[in-house]
Formats: structure tokens, sequence, C-alpha cells
């Protein structure tokens, strides 16, 4: 609780810091990755929403926090947080942290929570970065999280980024046509005429193949 009370204490500051450098990150991913971005009407104009993208390269969340109209929270791996820099960054994007492999029950009801008060959060549901920009199977994350929130999935496909930040890479390097394509909300049922299992996976399923349709390797 007493955690809690600290990060509502500095949440104007972060959002405020938000607002002010995410335009000068567009500018700067237009200008050298070429970022476009597709199906901006799909994003809610209000109330909590769930972002389920691949994750082709470290980048992503640079490109789908610079394409997306609202501001976002990212669901990222605990061990992340210990790193000095990226730590600050993800302290400022009031960024999720999840333990490896699943029952992270404290960060499942963390996201339920930011969600019914309206925020958006974005998960990668394989989990981590792809095989060299090919999608890995799916985890029901994204699935049970809509499922308990009773908020929409927006899929999300980002395309053309690999390059920009190959696997063993050391460094990202300019690549022009980077693309954030964002398609029509998904819906878990909120009546369940069968098992949760089942449920979830439909889904996940259905996610996944709409992630493929609107370009994602």
């Amino acid at each position: 609780m007493k955690d809690r009370h600290a990060t509502q204490r500095y949440r104007w500051m972060r959002v405020f810091i938000y607002r002010l450098v995410i335009p000068f990150l567009r500018v700067a991913a237009k200008l050298f990755f070429g970022l476009r971005v597709q199906g901006i009407n799909m994003i809610p104009k209000e109330g909590g929403f769930i972002i389920a993208s691949n994750h082709p390269t470290y980048l992503d969340p640079l490109f789908i926090g610079c394409a997306c109209p609202r501001r976002v929270s990212f669901i990222a791996k605990r061990p992340i947080f210990f790193m000095p820099l990226l730590r600050t960054l993800l302290w400022l994007d009031e960024c999720i942290p999840v333990s490896k492999g699943a029952g992270d029950i404290v960060a499942l009801r963390e996201c339920v929570r930011r969600l019914k008060g309206g925020d958006a959060i974005v998960i990668f549901p394989e989990g981590t970065r792809s095989d060299h920009g090919r999608m890995r199977p799916f985890t029901q994350g994204a699935a049970l999280i809509a499922l308990l929130s009773g908020c929409p999935i927006i899929p999300c496909a980002v395309v053309n980024a690999y390059q920009a930040w190959r696997m063993n890479a050391p460094l990202p390097r300019p690549h022009w046509g980077v693309e954030v394509r964002f398609g029509e909300p998904i819906y878990a049922p909120q009546k369940w005429g069968s098992s949760k299992d089942e449920i979830l996976q439909e889904v996940t399923i259905n996610l996944m193949m709409k992630i493929r349709q609107l370009g994602a390797s």
C-alpha cells in the first residue's frame, strides 16, 4: 500500500515528463526509422485497453509508444528494473514488473487495477523478443488480463523493424520503413459458456492470427 501511495504521489511528474518527451521521440522515430502508423482510429479515446504486439526488436516500446496517441505503460521483465538507465525510464513510464514464468499474481492484479482505472498497458505475448524477427508462440497473459478486466485487446504489429536492431547486434541502426499497425479490438467473453482454459486458448489463437494478418511475420 505504501508503494502504491508513493507511485500516485509522483504520477503527475511522470505524466508531465512523458508528455514533454514523447513529441521529440516521435520526431526522432520518423527521422531515423521513417515510422508510420496505421489503424490509429482503433485506439479507444478513453477507458482502459491492452495493446498486444509482436516483439521483433528491443526498439518496439519506442515505436509503439510513439505510435499510440494515448499514454501507455509496458509490462517488462523484473530483471530489467535493476539496470541503472533502463530502471529510470521504466519508472518514468510506470512500467509493470513481471517475474519470469506463470503465476505472478501481483503483476496480474496491478494490470487489472490500472485497466479498470482507465489506463492503457502494452504486453508482448511472446514473453521475449522474436527469434530473428519471426514470432514465437504466445503466452495467454494478454487474454487472461482482458478476461479479468473486461477491457479490449488491440492487436498490434510492428513491421519492418527487425533490420533496425538485429539480434546480437550491439546497437540499433537507422532503418527506413518501420510501421506500427493497430487492428480491431478483441474482447474476451465475460459470460463463460465454456471453460476458462478454452476461452484463454481461443482468445490467444485469435490474437496471434490477427497480428499475423496485420503483417507480423
